[in-house]
């Protein structure tokens, strides 16, 4: 079920810079019998082209986020679209008739191998844009019980990710898969599924991510001070405000009815999008109006060349630091979005893995966690000073970006245009160290 937002445990705390660590878990159980034959992919998959186009994995998404955080109009709430796609793929691989449809329907997919090279390309793409500043690490596993019998193009589908366990010893499984996690999130999400879980299960599918960025341009300690967020009218909270007076792309969108702010990550691969609504008085009404306005088709438009413009911005920003875990409602919001059949015991049909055993999706386990501070890089506020010796007239006054209330925040990849992570702030009190 889904978990309270929280603070994290102590050995967390001291960890600097902005950072998300997430992990997702779809465990599957023989049910019954069933036979198909499944899909042979191409023996080789090169890093995804960076044209290539990501508006399905955005929408899916976007329309997941909605069903989600909707849900919890009074909670902050992060989650990682991204991850959750990359491991339902691997379940529309094996999946025939239309539990497959229903898959390719809600994954926004078209067939199998053009499905492959999407998953597995962007996977390796990502793995290639780490630098001294931003490490992004991703990766996927396919546990399947040695009794298991698998369909021979299992192995091509899943040559890197396929592993061998025995779910009867469920310690032993459990412990597997867990280590993997641990090692994929650098200790910071220490276990995803538990014994009882696994202990019938046929298959475990995994998808992990790990991100740490520094800004590019840091905000400094010094000028993070207690400020108020308007978390309704006449509600405030006092927080740790961030502060910083530099040169950022800001926009505005009257299709989404925000404000928006890119704060770029070393090296610029990645940002935090800022979506800050156009407020009508009511802080979680607008909130509510900017996310039922978000699309793919919109935010790629909020985020084309030209709609966003290099200016001085005054930017507030609160410190925040929390975790979430998805189960049940993650399941509720696919099933809403049409993902209905493979969840079902009677209708499932993922028979492109084995001959011997039906499956069905029995539980999906989602967790995130984010921490957004002031780290950053000494070199990206020599870069402010430099523009504000351009002209020696007085400089115009910087525009106003103060997030002291509910907002949206993304972590978007620019060379992709895809979301690895989006979540929004509701009430930062008790998410500070």
């Amino acid at each position: 079920m889904y978990s309270t937002l929280q603070l994290p445990g102590a050995n967390l705390i001291s960890r600097p810079s902005s950072m998300i660590w997430l992990s997702s878990a779809i465990l599957l159980l023989g049910i019954g019998g069933a036979h198909l034959h499944c899909f042979t992919p191409s023996a080789h998959v090169p890093p995804l082209d960076k044209n290539a186009n990501l508006s399905g994995i955005v929408g899916f998404g976007l329309d997941l986020y909605k069903q989600l955080t909707l849900e919890k109009p009074s909670e902050n709430f992060i989650f990682s679209p991204y991850s959750i796609w990359a491991a339902l793929v691997m379940v529309y691989f094996g999946a025939a008739g239309n539990t497959q449809a229903q898959l390719a329907r809600g994954l926004r997919l078209v067939d199998k191998p053009s499905a492959h090279q999407l998953w597995k390309g962007l996977e390796l793409l990502y793995r290639q844009e780490n630098n001294a500043k931003m490490s992004l690490d991703v990766a996927s596993r396919a546990y399947f019980d040695e009794s298991f019998a698998l369909l021979p193009c299992v192995l091509t589908v899943f040559p890197d990710e396929l592993r061998i366990v025995n779910f009867n010893n469920a310690k032993t499984a459990a412990g597997a898969i867990n280590d993997f996690v641990r090692q994929k999130t650098r200790g910071l999400i220490p276990s995803i599924v538990q014994e009882d879980l696994v202990r019938s299960a046929s298959m475990v599918l995994v998808n992990a991510v790990y991100f740490k960025g520094l800004w590019e341009k840091e905000f400094k300690k010094p000028s993070t001070q207690k400020r108020d967020f308007s978390v309704a009218p006449g509600n405030t909270v006092s927080v740790d405000m961030m502060s910083q007076v530099a040169d950022f792309n800001y926009g505005e969108s009257s299709q989404l009815g925000s404000r928006i702010l890119e704060l770029p990550y070393a090296g610029r691969h990645l940002s935090m999008i800022l979506l800050l609504p156009n407020t009508n008085g009511n802080e979680a009404s607008s909130l509510a109006r900017l996310v039922r306005r978000l699309s793919s088709a919109a935010l790629r438009d909020a985020l084309s060349a030209g709609k966003l413009e290099s200016l001085n911005v005054d930017v507030l920003l609160p410190k925040f630091k929390f975790h979430g875990e998805l189960s049940k409602n993650l399941v509720n919001a696919l099933k809403k979005m049409g993902i209905i059949d493979v969840f079902d015991e009677n209708q499932a049909d993922l028979s492109q893995f084995s001959s011997k055993k039906k499956l069905a999706v029995t539980d999906i386990i989602h967790k995130a966690y984010v921490d957004v501070n002031e780290e950053g890089t000494e070199a990206a506020a020599a870069t402010a000073a430099v523009l504000v010796y351009k002209s020696l007239q007085e400089p115009p006054k910087p525009v106003k970006f103060h997030c002291d209330r509910p907002f949206v925040f993304l972590i978007y990849n620019r060379v992709t245009n895809n979301i690895l992570f989006i979540g929004d702030v509701k009430n930062p009190r008790n998410l500070q160290s």
